[in-house]
């Protein structure tokens, strides 16, 4: 009778150790987090109001920029972080955009900010919309409409993947025609300028994360597009892009005075802040050096006194290193790219250029390498970028050489 009683009490043990682990499995829901699909990383662009730039008392800018991931509900980041008084935004829009510049038509969708359509962001701060419901697509191009009703005194901004337009006095943020309605903000030597918008995020599965592309000017530039298509081409899915780009970045020194910061703080002052603040990042390329080697050169923007050596350079990228490790993260270092013929150069700045290049390839520190350089240089000459990638300062790379960049990396790194 007591064995039987034994058996009957284990059965019943048994058969609820089963019924809760179906209850459990089937109550599991699925966690999601937010990840960059477009970033910038921002500086103070006041300076370049001295350019005849961001005249936006009463006027509408329109910022295109290009999706990095797929998704449904999405969120919006203006950021106000070197205003010294409050930054007023009188309505936001948002919308996805024919290949014309033209809006999707029943895709422009208002934004708000707990609930309201205006907000005030407070000096040295920055907001996020509420959530909003647009399904994107990666490569679709997204446009950010945004009213300021006041002038504006101090400009926070970025560089990176970005078309950005101004409109005529008044709110225009639902005007359907780009380029009917606005015309294009653009300065020589500082492309695809965006003020006050920052980030896009998208909300996903935490099994989705990024890659995120650490640099300066030529990280601003097309190839993280390239490379997003690359992703897309070869099924991965599971992965973003998005950029923390200075233009005129350094490894080892912030912006000299006289530039007002638009070229940001050193990169191992910065380093550390734009790997922790995304969520899903799951690794980092780093493509840094260019503006350590050659900005204390002739007509250089910096002064001798900054003159870093290649020992210090890679000193720096090792710092990079440790901290990316420090937070479980894989980091891929890329060579650095020749820029014989721009108007700083110098033998010695070559030789340095080398010095750390064969340091990146060869001292096995990163997790793997990226080889920029082999793919861009001219083999005749290859101090020099190869002609058909050189887009005419001999520095930075044309598209066909970002399309040649993204081609070059081993996406077998990201499986």
């Amino acid at each position: 009778m007591i064995r039987k009683l034994s058996k009957l009490i284990y059965s019943v043990l048994v058969f609820c150790l089963i019924l809760c682990s179906c209850i459990s499995y089937g109550s599991t829901k699925e966690v999601n987090h937010w990840i960059s699909a477009w970033n910038v990383s921002t500086t103070n662009f006041t300076r370049l109001k001295s350019f005849g730039l961001f005249n936006y008392n009463n006027r509408t800018i329109r910022t295109i920029v290009t999706s990095s991931f797929s998704g449904t509900k999405e969120r919006i980041k203006f950021s106000n972080e070197y205003g010294t008084e409050p930054l007023s935004i009188g309505a936001v829009s948002v919308s996805l955009v024919n290949s014309d510049g033209t809006l999707k038509n029943q895709t422009n969708k208002s934004l708000t900010f707990n609930g309201k359509k205006a907000v005030n962001v407070k000096k040295g701060a920055f907001v996020w919309s509420d959530p909003v419901e647009i399904n994107i697509k990666v490569l679709d191009k997204i446009a950010v409409s945004t009213y300021f009703p006041k002038g504006i005194k101090e400009v926070t901004g970025g560089c990176g993947g970005v078309e950005t337009y101004f409109s005529q006095k008044g709110n225009h943020i639902n005007s359907s025609n780009t380029k009917k309605d606005y015309k294009l903000e653009v300065m020589s030597g500082f492309p695809n300028i965006c003020p006050f918008l920052s980030s896009i995020e998208v909300s996903t599965s935490e099994s989705n994360g990024s890659i995120l592309a650490f640099g300066d000017s030529i990280t601003t530039l097309s190839w993280p597009e390239y490379f997003i298509k690359e992703l897309k081409d070869n099924n991965i899915n599971n992965l973003s892009v998005f950029r923390e780009a200075i233009a005129g970045n350094r490894i080892l020194h912030d912006t000299v005075s006289d530039m007002m910061g638009i070229f940001g703080v050193a990169g191992i002052s910065r380093f550390e802040k734009a790997i922790t603040n995304h969520e899903g990042v799951g690794y980092v390329i780093v493509l840094e050096g260019i503006n350590d080697i050659m900005s204390t050169g002739p007509g250089g923007t910096s002064p001798a006194s900054e003159f870093a050596s290649a020992d210090q350079i890679t000193a720096g990228l090792q710092r990079y290193i440790d901290i990316a490790h420090k937070h479980r993260l894989k980091i891929y270092g890329a060579t650095i790219m020749p820029f014989k013929g721009y108007t700083t150069y110098t033998d010695e700045e070559e030789t340095r250029r080398q010095e750390v290049n064969n340091w990146i390839r060869n001292s096995g520190k990163f997790d793997a390498v990226i080889d920029f350089d082999k793919t861009t240089l001219d083999f005749k000459n290859p101090a020099k970028l190869k002609l058909k990638y050189d887009s005419g300062d001999h520095i930075h790379p044309n598209d066909a050489g970002g399309e040649a960049m993204a081609k070059s990396i081993d996406l077998k790194l990201f499986k």
